[in-house]
C-alpha cells in the first residue's frame, strides 16, 4: 500500500512541476526549521573551529620553545666513570675498640710530660741614670774689674731706678735717666743683656760686665 502512495504522489509532483505556476499556486517554504538548525549548527561549527585554531596556534610556539630548550644530550662521546673500588675495611669489634681506647689512654698517662722546674728571676736591680751636670756659668766681673783698656772705653753709667720681675716682659731699669729693657741697646756696641735682682748685666763688644745695685 505504501508503494501505491508514493508512487502517487511522485506522479502528481510531476505533474505539477510541468504546470505553469499561478497567484494562488502554493510553495514550500525555502527556509524550513531544519534548515534553520543546520545553519546555527553550521556557524557553532564554524565558532568552534576558529577557536581551536586559535588555541592551537597560541599554544603551538609554547610547545616549539619547550622543545627547543629541553635538547638531549649526545652521550655517544662521553666517557663513562670508572668506579673506584675501595678497599674493604673491617668494622673492628666492640671489645677490640675497647682494648685499643684503654691501651691509648694508658700510653698517654705514662708519657705525661715532667713538670717544668720554676725558674726564679733574678731581681731587678735599680739602674742608676747620672745626674746631668749642672753647667756654672762664668761669673761677670763688675765694672771695676773690666780691663784698663775697655774701662777708658765706657762712659759713665748711673743706675737710676731697677724693677726686676719673674716675667722678663715687666722688667726694666732706669740707666743715666732712660729707661730700658733687656735686649735694649745703651748705644752702638753696648746693649742691656740681663736684668738680674742685684745687678744689670751689661754686653760691650762681647765683653760682659755688671752694674751693681747701690
Amino acid at each position: 500500500m505504501s508503494y501505491i502512495l508514493d508512487a502517487l504522489k511522485k506522479a502528481e509532483r510531476e505533474r505539477e512541476l510541468g504546470k505553469i505556476p499561478s497567484i494562488d499556486s502554493t510553495y514550500p517554504p525555502l527556509f524550513t526549521e531544519t534548515n534553520h538548525y543546520s545553519r546555527w549548527l553550521i556557524l557553532l561549527t564554524v565558532i568552534g573551529l576558529i577557536g581551536f585554531i586559535s588555541v592551537a596556534f597560541f599554544w603551538q610556539p609554547n610547545k616549539l620553545s619547550n622543545d627547543m630548550t629541553v635538547l638531549p644530550t649526545d652521550n655517544s662521546n662521553t666517557i663513562p666513570a670508572t668506579p673506584i673500588a675501595r678497599p674493604s675495611v673491617g668494622t673492628p669489634s666492640p671489645l677490640a675498640h675497647q682494648a685499643q681506647v684503654s691501651r691509648v689512654s694508658e700510653t698517654v698517662h705514662d708519657t705525661a710530660p715532667p713538670s717544668m722546674p720554676a725558674v726564679s728571676t733574678p731581681p731587678t736591680r735599680p739602674v742608676s741614670i747620672p745626674a746631668s751636670p749642672v753647667v756654672e756659668t762664668a761669673p761677670v766681673p763688675s765694672i771695676a774689674e773690666v780691663p784698663q783698656y775697655l774701662q777708658q772705653k765706657l762712659p759713665e753709667l748711673t743706675i737710676n731706678a731697677h724693677v726686676y720681675a719673674t716675667e722678663a716682659k715687666q722688667r726694666f731699669v732706669l740707666i743715666n735717666g732712660r729707661r730700658y729693657r733687656e735686649g735694649m741697646s745703651i748705644q752702638e756696641g753696648m746693649t742691656v743683656e740681663a736684668i738680674r735682682p742685684n745687678d744689670v748685666v751689661i754686653n760691650y763688644q762681647q765683653k760682659r760686665f755688671r752694674l751693681s745695685i747701690r
